[in-house]
């Protein structure tokens, strides 16, 4: 008898349940905008965003310079003027040129963003600025730049030219940075603009 009460109470629900009506609802959702962003370490900043850059930084001439012998030369971007390898064994470093017109955010905000792509310390403020090295680069004044992460290391000048931004940079693992870093300073002394 339970057995019958039972079954009858899951025949009720059953059918109960089927009554209804399932219906499909349709929606229509505008299609969103993402601006993709890098991930930042904290107190890190993005380069300002400059209109037009790539037609700009097309017009600034090509420096001459002297390239080490055992740096590879690789294919230019659309804003490098300059772009170089170098390999030893399962080492790697990559060494750029980029012109951009104007200060692009600055040399603070500049450096703290090549710190970030190496998780390295940030600079904390204009006046650590000051206790940079600098170096004469065709007459002009550039810093001299020393970014060291966990393992990856950064070398790099920035020269103010006529009111745009020069950078010349070394980034990879931190042995082969440092083991190039006569051919890189060499590299920065050679450009003429």
């Amino acid at each position: 008898m339970k057995l019958i009460i039972v079954s009858s109470f899951f025949v009720c629900l059953f059918l109960l349940g089927c009554t209804e009506e399932e219906q499909v609802v349709h929606y229509k959702v505008p299609k969103e905008r993402h601006e993709e962003k890098l991930p930042q370490q904290q107190g890190s900043v993005q380069m300002q965003q400059v209109p037009r850059l790539s037609e700009q930084t097309a017009q600034f001439n090509q420096p001459q310079w002297e390239v080490p012998d055992v740096w590879i030369e690789e294919p230019l971007g659309s804003m490098r003027k300059g772009s170089f390898s170098v390999k030893k064994e399962n080492l790697e470093a990559e060494i750029t040129v980029l012109a951009f017109p104007g200060d692009v955010g600055g040399d603070l905000a500049n450096i703290n963003r090549w710190a970030g792509q190496i998780d390295a310390p940030l600079l904390e403020s204009e006046e650590d600025l000051k206790k940079l090295q600098t170096i004469d680069v065709d007459g002009y004044k550039g810093l001299w730049i020393r970014l060291v992460g966990p393992s990856q290391e950064i070398l790099a000048v920035i020269v103010s030219k006529d009111g745009d931004s020069w950078f010349f940079k070394m980034m990879g693992d931190a042995e082969i940075v440092t083991a190039e870093e006569d051919n890189f300073r060499a590299f920065v002394k050679s450009v003429r603009f």
